[in-house]
């Protein structure tokens, strides 16, 4: 990276100064110029940092996929909604999976909860399923599932799996 920047820039990065700070000083200096524009046009606005997605069944090969519902650098907050199936005659539940990362492979990206949602009885294969996301302004999920057909509703509340076990934060 320092290569490259050096070659970018024609300049060598310095090593003098520590990270922590430098981002300090810089939200410092841009605080500095929000302050001289006019303040009905200040805004600052996040992003979510990784796309955010669902585990969902491929139609054709049966196989689960990432299918990314927020996609990465989307200004927050966002909710999206999009329709599913199921997948056999009188479904009795699904596994759904809520992923974090950019690609399709769910080998690739990171499983942030998992939940297992009990359906109505007697669902007739292919009914419609909305899933739909949200992410807060905190980069909080917040998920819902609607069957419409048989006025069918739930918030799916879950904890976010962490990259470090119980020992590892202790």
């Amino acid at each position: 990276i320092e290569n490259q920047l050096t070659a970018l820039l024609g300049i060598t990065p310095s090593h003098e100064v520590n990270p922590d700070e430098v981002v300090a000083m810089g939200a410092a200096l841009f605080g500095k110029q929000l302050e001289s524009v006019d303040s009905s046009t200040k805004t600052i606005s996040d992003v979510c940092s990784h796309s955010i997605g669902i585990s969902a069944l491929d139609e054709m090969t049966f196989k689960k996929y990432n299918r990314i519902l927020i996609k990465r650098n989307t200004t927050l907050p966002a909710k999206t909604c999009l329709p599913f199936r199921t997948a056999s005659e009188n479904q009795e539940k699904i596994e759904l999976s809520v992923t974090e990362g950019e690609f399709k492979e769910l080998c690739d990206v990171r499983i942030i909860s998992e939940a297992e949602i009990t359906l109505p009885p007697n669902l007739p294969k292919g009914t419609r399923v909305e899933v739909e996301i949200s992410l807060d302004t905190s980069q909080l999920v917040h998920l819902w599932l609607r069957i419409p057909s048989v006025n069918y509703e739930t918030e799916l509340n879950f904890s976010r799996i962490s990259n470090l076990s119980d020992q590892e934060v202790e």
